[in-house]
């Protein structure tokens, strides 16, 4: 078929909704998930669900696919007819086809959005009422402990709440438990109100317990609580922990080195943000510590209710008060518009942002932060400098937000465990990333919730970053950590929508165990595809800002091309799959063994974790406690 017959092509002309009407509507569009396949030459068979398939040509459906923001249309097709070089004629008959397209369902308004988001509310559903906050630790950090503890409990006490409050432990040495059991009852008798620990001899307890009602296997429960393979940091099995002692309740855990002051940013417009596929965050990177604090307004604030303002709440719910024009769409993909397609939204984990220490090991993660990322440290290349090396982060969000497993930092997070939620990554760091990809995955309905406010952070440790300039030979691929190998795998996970959670969770728990099964060779070079993958996802998205941010310094366009060219450098060395955090005390053999292992262990736990969490549950209903607040061990 000739160009100017595809053009000249015109779908019916009947139905009273008319062009001028859609392109001349003040509302804003982009394009739904939609599945489109060859049917001819220059045609296209496109599928909606749910829908019967249209016929449509192939220039129609490349304009649509590009419409992947919410835009008014008339601005739609004057970009893409620019891009093109288009005239009136091939103009005139792409305009012809946007109301069989609009009515095929490959867009959606932003008041359409708004409408079916309104309809996803469950008049049975209860609030959620956060009844206990866990501090997950381990090693010497009493100081920080005792300061993150008492400064909720005074948070707590100032609004008239009441909380359980548990120190989770993952000390590896004996002494280290018996000095902070010790010291944990002498806060308790400080603050008068009992503060409870969880240390190894009450998690063995709890494990011994759970094994015998779940009929779970040992080895996935020696995985989800403890550290059986010694890969370090076992913050996610002290979550999973807190997980299990509140089975069926609402709950918040918090890092032992936050500090309940919350500041709120600037007052905006909007009133929520819908965000997928994107990170919803504005970050700025200060000189110094005290400059990231002193850039927010800290006030008292009632840290259990800015939590529950989102946690357990329905989408529907949140969109109550709050008129089209209000809801920020910007960052609203299409992971978010397929929820809305199947009804279910509710919020079941909530984060805030934090001012102070990242927690990031290098500073060229900073190099995919947006908004106000380089508003400060790139007018001047000191103080550009300076802010990466003092590792002093604002992120926060504008207003709350709503969406998917994009982000999730694990400062102070507000979980609702009513109904089953996934395990943590019991080991190594970014289990918070971890847990939200599971989640996003096997939770029907999942979303989380960011609250508008930033959290105090202060590690009291002297900053450590790797910094530009320090990449070298020994300090190859030093930014991907393990955590986005597992996320990675997971993204491998396509599950029928219509599974219930527990289908869910056991599937994807299969999955990684089906990974982790391959003979040591098949396994190696399945891990080091995976690794590729996002190596390759990462280059890409940060040439794309050297071709879009022409404006930025040029020290920092130069930081980002080193980076580039030191990641594509190490894909050639036989260890370019190892993450940055196992690079050291291992040989590259034993941490492949060592990464086979954890996966492994990984898909074990998920395929049994809802039959411990219903244990779980039972024995909480049951009054059993496995925490303690007894002295000694």
């Amino acid at each position: 078929m000739g160009l100017i017959s595809i053009f000249n092509e015109k779908p019916s002309t009947t139905g009273a909704v008319t062009m001028e009407t859609l392109e001349e509507s003040e509302d804003i569009w982009r394009h739904t998930p939609f599945s489109s396949y060859v049917a001819g030459e220059d045609v296209h068979s496109v599928y909606v669900r749910g829908r019967t398939p249209v016929l449509v040509p192939s220039y129609v459906v490349d304009f649509v696919s590009r419409c992947t923001e919410f835009r008014p249309l008339a601005e739609h097709i004057a970009k893409h007819a620019e891009s093109h070089a288009w005239g009136s004629p091939e103009i005139d008959a792409l305009r012809s086809w946007m109301r069989k397209v609009k009515e095929a369902g490959m867009f959606i308004s932003r008041g359409e959005l708004h409408a079916r988001a309104m309809a996803i509310h469950d008049p049975q559903a209860s609030p959620a009422t956060i009844t206990a906050i866990g501090f997950p630790t381990a090693g010497d950090r009493m100081e920080l402990v005792t300061r993150a503890l008492t400064s909720f409990v005074e948070n707590v006490r100032a609004h008239g709440r009441m909380a359980d409050f548990i120190i989770a432990d993952s000390s590896p040495h004996p002494a280290q438990r018996g000095r902070l059991r010790a010291q944990t009852g002498e806060l308790s008798r400080d603050l008068d109100l009992p503060v409870r620990y969880l240390g190894e001899p009450e998690k063995r307890h709890m494990a011994a317990e759970l094994i015998r009602r779940s009929g779970c296997r040992p080895e996935a429960m020696e995985f989800g609580l403890f550290d059986p393979h010694g890969a370090g940091f076992s913050c996610g099995g002290n979550r999973n922990a807190l997980l299990l002692h509140e089975a069926g309740g609402v709950l918040s855990t918090v890092d032992d080195d936050a500090i309940c002051e919350l500041g709120a940013g600037p007052a905006v417009e909007s009133r929520l943000a819908l965000f997928s596929n994107a990170d919803p965050y504005e970050r700025c990177v200060f000189d110094d510590h005290e400059s990231a604090l002193e850039a927010v307004t800290f006030k008292t604030r009632d840290y259990l209710a800015e939590h529950e303002k989102l946690l357990g709440r329905d989408l529907g719910d949140l969109l109550q008060q709050t008129r089209v024009e209000e809801v920020d769409v910007a960052r609203a993909g299409l992971g978010l518009l397929r929820l809305v397609e199947f009804g279910a939204a509710r919020v079941r984990a909530t984060f805030t942002g934090y001012a102070g220490d990242p927690d990031s090991p290098a500073s060229s993660s900073y190099f995919f932060h947006k908004g106000l990322y380089r508003e400060r440290p790139t007018k001047q290349k000191e103080g550009y400098r300076a802010g990466l090396a003092e590792r002093s982060v604002l992120a926060r969000v504008p207003v709350p937000a709503v969406g998917d497993d994009s982000v999730s930092s694990g400062l102070a997070v507000g979980l609702d465990h009513r109904e089953l939620l996934p395990p943590f990554f019991p080991v190594l760091r970014a289990e918070d990333t971890v847990f939200n990809a599971a989640a996003w995955k096997c939770c029907v309905g999942f979303v989380s919730g960011h609250l508008p406010f930033s959290i105090r952070r202060d590690s009291s440790a002297d900053p450590t970053t790797l910094l530009p300039g320090e990449l070298n030979r020994e300090r190859r691929t030093a930014t991907f950590e393990f955590a986005q190998i597992v996320r990675a795998i997971m993204a491998g996970y396509q599950p029928a929508p219509h599974f219930d959670t527990v289908t869910h969770m056991r599937k994807l728990g299969h999955h990684f165990s089906e990974f982790a099964a391959r003979p040591a060779a098949d396994f190696r070079e399945a891990l080091q595809q995976v690794v590729l993958g996002h190596e390759s996802r990462k280059i890409i998205a940060l040439e794309e800002s050297l071709r879009t941010e022409t404006d930025a310094p040029d020290f920092w366009q130069r930081d980002i091309q080193e980076f580039v060219d030191h990641s594509r450098e190490a894909l050639e060395h036989e260890d370019f799959d190892i993450p940055y955090e196992l690079k050291a005390g291992r040989t590259v053999e034993e941490n492949r063994e060592l990464m086979q292992k954890l996966i492994r262990g990984y898909g074990l736990l998920l395929e049994d974790w809802p039959a411990i969490v219903s244990a779980a549950r039972d024995l909480r209903r049951e009054g059993v406690v496995f925490s303690s607040t007894a002295v000694g061990e």
